[in-house]
């Protein structure tokens, strides 16, 4: 499969989905409104795709830097923990299940 026909399903699904959003947001609503839906939706798109490409440049510099070995392995596990800490504490995902046990202990 060509890489232009690859990127014209994927052009082809994102307008779906964004005709779909237009849908859901209803008849009653402003069209001014729902251009700011659209909007909002594809700067979101837009940012999830860079965010998506750095990701993996990130993946293949470290791959480039380190190669498959045990000292990869260390630096991804350090890399890795503080991130883990900040979901669980910071992000709430532990204050909100271990705080309600606690005082009903």
């Amino acid at each position: 499969m060509r890489s232009g026909s690859r990127f014209g399903q994927i052009v082809t699904i994102y307008f779906t989905l964004l005709r779909l959003i237009l849908k859901l947001v209803g008849s009653g609503d402003s069209l001014e409104h729902k251009m700011q839906v659209l909007l909002s939706s594809m700067k979101m798109a837009i940012a999830t795709f860079f965010s998506r490409i750095l990701g993996l440049v990130r993946e293949q510099f470290i791959a480039y830097l380190f190669g498959a070995s045990g000292m990869t392995d260390a630096f991804l596990v350090a890399y890795r923990i503080p991130n883990l800490l900040r979901d669980l504490f910071a992000e709430g995902a532990f204050s909100s299940a271990f705080v309600p046990t606690f005082v009903s202990a």
